[in-house]
């Protein structure tokens, strides 16, 4: 009992641990964006909040439908099924996902319009913005598909998984964000955002890869 009380602890810690880490990505962004100058920082935050809404109705949806399955199939030692269900997932999911941003992107300046353009926002801060948003939409599929996978693996409590990980995002973002700035501005920051979360995904999906086998033979961390 103590034994098992210990290693939910240390799961949980570790699972706080990578959700801060996780969470840090925006503050990154917006710390590189406010160096660029007046108007930087808010033109991003704009850009974001379509997107951002979008991730939060698909992250809920996805949460919601997929962790008691998968918790419930890691419980009883079912790892083909766990599988065969996580890659059936993902394919519906980057289909959705995929013609999900195609939209956001086609019709960003409409979307910009419509929400934001009254007032002191003009057509030109409309185009500037929804030229951002066009790069932040193409997080979605990865970022929607890294959810299937970060609740996998909580259900098999391979937690330490998402810290380490969390630890990838914040090296690539720093990277990124200073890369794609130079090049691109603010867009570059929102690109570099849906390269963190497809670095993620890659991340997550090869230490599944390793530790799926190892479940899959009865032994545990």
């Amino acid at each position: 009992m103590r034994a098992q009380a210990r290693q939910d602890i240390h799961q949980t810690a570790l699972m706080i641990a990578g959700s801060c880490l996780g969470s840090s990505t925006v503050v990154v962004d917006q710390s590189f964006a406010s160096t660029l100058g007046s108007g930087s920082l808010s033109t991003l935050s704009y850009a974001i909040k379509v997107t951002g809404f979008v991730l939060g109705v698909c992250g809920i949806a996805v949460s919601t439908a997929v962790l008691p399955h998968f918790s419930a199939l890691a419980a009883r030692n079912e790892w083909r099924e766990l599988r065969r269900s996580l890659h059936s997932n993902l394919r519906i999911v980057f289909v959705g996902t995929t013609i999900l941003t195609i939209a956001v992107y086609m019709c960003s300046e409409q979307i910009v319009h419509l929400l934001f353009q009254h007032g002191a926002f003009k057509t030109g801060n409309t185009l500037v913005v929804s030229q951002v948003q066009r790069m932040c939409a193409l997080q979605i599929p990865f970022y929607v598909a890294g959810i299937l996978l970060v609740r996998l693996i909580s259900s098999i409590q391979a937690n330490s998984i998402l810290m380490w990980g969390a630890v990838v995002n914040i090296i690539v973002n720093v990277i990124l964000d200073y890369i794609l700035m130079r090049k691109m501005g603010v867009s570059g920051i929102a690109l570099s955002t849906a390269g963190v979360y497809l670095v993620s995904f890659v991340f997550c999906w090869i230490a599944l890869s390793r530790r799926m086998p190892r479940l899959a033979g009865g032994k545990q961390d």
